[in-house]
């Protein structure tokens, strides 16, 4: 390679490489940009943003140092490598005037790049950087930039900056924010090197002043005293000067921040209050759509519990009117099975069998239905007393056992501690939870199968009874629907047809009444576990 390297933000790169690499390095490098020598070779030549970026990527890989591109922005600094800007940054007096140019400089060479000036006082800025136009910033790029922004107090011989990253774009902030601090030269700098430059002058021209023998040995010594004490003051002048021009520049900085901030208050002002006139406007349309939305479901809420209470008296109405004639056919039915009204062959036996099962499930749908009714229209009252629970599972066990040896089913019972105690409930209604749930195993379990009652305690106010079967169970997805009204689990025709769907969701309304809590465990093809708290009598 012929020439030095001289494409804008490339040579610094390449200087930085070659003195870490030698040209070897150099021209790894160059391969692996894939820029030809006489692109590089021409000063006039810019890379493109992901050119720019995408460079500090290959430095690090080329120099085997992860820190290489904050080192390359340090090393930009050295004026051997900026050039004619060393001169133009040198000029602006100090790192405060050139922070505080930073973003007109920057935004007027960059279009890939905006940067922003958040905070800026005597020795700190806070600086805002966001990549526009779709380009990506890596974290390459993004340490080379605060190299750069670290490099600036070097152009007057003072420390690199300190600087932080409170946000990074190429980690997924909207924009990278860097925090620079720098110290300043010291106070009285100029003064310091005013009294050096006195004292190394008079070292300069003491043997020269010595030759003149018409000055007296008075003369040189005020002569070589005042020399010092006149570079001290011209430099304390240029010091104070400095410090004027600085802090002038800094108040009036804050002061048209001030009036920035004040007019922009003032607008921010006006924009709240036309906004609080606006939303106030749609609050007042909302809440009068709100009350015309709330009178309308009041209405209809009024209707609905209009409807409701129709149904239930319809329901209870007609209940009571089935009743009747109900009983009167299944009395008339048993009276010709017992062979009161004469004899029946086996034809008309099976017919009476028929109508007989099928007036027995009527009439549970009916004391089901008026049941429901009365639970949903709360005229249900309970008659809580002391009730031996033992009683309860002896008498429902006694009344099931002919439905229970059709499918040779065994009944077993917990015989522990518990089984003695009373429990504060309404015997009837306790009777008829332990039928629906005893009844409801019964249907699902297999032809010579067990069912098991067990009692346990829940706590010291309750007593927890579980009815366990063997049988079909209860699939995942219908567990949580099994308590509702005329829901019924499985697909088994037979099954369904023996059922109404509410004798749990009439047992679940009753354990609820005492108090209690009612659930059940699962698995389908192994069997369901229903059980339910009652509270103990003390």
């Amino acid at each position: 390679m012929d020439k030095d390297i001289s494409c804008r933000l490339t040579s610094v790169v390449l200087k930085y490489i070659e003195k870490e690499k030698g040209r070897e390095g150099v021209e790894e490098y160059v391969k692996k940009v894939g820029l030809g020598e006489e692109y590089l070779n021409d000063h006039h030549n810019w890379l493109s943003f992901d050119a720019y970026t995408k460079q500090f990527e290959y430095a690090v890989e080329i120099l085997g140092d992860k820190d290489a591109p904050f080192k390359i922005g340090l090393f930009a600094a050295d004026k051997k490598n900026v050039g004619a800007i060393f001169v133009f940054v040198r000029g602006l007096a100090n790192p405060y005037m050139a922070y505080r140019l930073l973003r007109e400089i920057q935004n007027r060479f960059s279009r890939a790049t905006k940067v922003d000036l958040l905070h800026l006082d005597n020795n700190r800025a806070l600086i805002k950087s966001i990549v526009t136009h779709g380009h990506r910033m890596t974290k390459e790029a993004c340490d080379f930039r605060k190299g750069i922004y670290a490099s600036t107090p070097m152009a007057w011989d003072l420390p690199a900056a300190q600087i932080k990253e409170r946000q990074c774009q190429a980690e997924g902030a909207d924009s990278c924010i860097y925090e620079v601090s720098w110290t300043n030269r010291s106070a009285g700098y100029m003064a310091k090197s005013g009294l050096a430059a006195g004292l190394l002058f008079d070292i300069v021209i003491y043997n020269y002043i010595s030759q003149f023998q018409q000055i007296d040995s008075m003369a040189r010594t005020f002569l070589m005293l005042s020399i010092p004490l006149i570079g001290y003051f011209a430099g304390k002048i240029i010091d104070l000067r400095h410090t004027i021009k600085t802090n002038l520049l800094i108040s009036a900085e804050q002061n048209e921040e001030i009036d920035r901030s004040m007019r922009l208050l003032e607008a921010k002002h006006e924009e709240l209050e036309l906004l609080n006139l606006g939303l106030e406007k749609k609050v007042e349309e909302r809440t009068g759509e709100l009350n015309k939305s709330n009178m309308e479901l009041a209405e209809a809420l009024s209707r609905l519990k209009a409807l409701d209470r129709m149904k239930s008296d319809f329901v209870s109405h007609v209940s009571h009117e089935l009743r009747t004639p109900l009983a009167a056919i299944k009395g008339s039915v048993d009276n010709m099975l017992d062979g009161i009204t004469g004899m029946i062959n086996d034809k008309q036996q099976q017919y009476l069998f028929r109508i007989r099962n099928n007036t027995d499930r009527l009439i549970r749908l009916i004391n089901d239905l008026l049941d429901i009714s009365r639970i949903e229209s709360g005229k249900i009252k309970l008659r809580f007393q002391a009730v031996p629970i033992r009683d309860i599972i002896r008498d429902v066990k006694e009344n099931l056992m002919p439905v229970a040896k059709e499918k040779d089913i065994e009944f077993a019972a917990s015989d522990s501690e518990w089984n003695d105690l009373n429990v504060k409930a309404d015997r009837d209604k306790l009777s008829q939870i332990f039928t629906n749930l005893l009844d409801n195993a019964i249907k699902f379990s297999k032809t010579g199968g067990r069912i098991e009652i067990v009692l346990s305690a829940q706590n010291d106010d309750f007593i927890k009874a579980s009815v366990i079967d063997y049988g079909m169970g209860i699939p995942e997805k219908d567990k949580e629907n099994v308590f509702e009204k005329f829901y019924q689990a499985h697909n088994d025709s037979d099954v369904k047809k023996k059922g109404t769907g509410l004798g749990l969701a009439i047992t679940k309304s009753l354990v609820e009444l005492h108090g209690g809590k009612i659930w059940v465990n699962s698995k389908e093809g192994e069997g369901s576990d229903f059980s339910f708290t009652i509270p103990l009598h003390k």
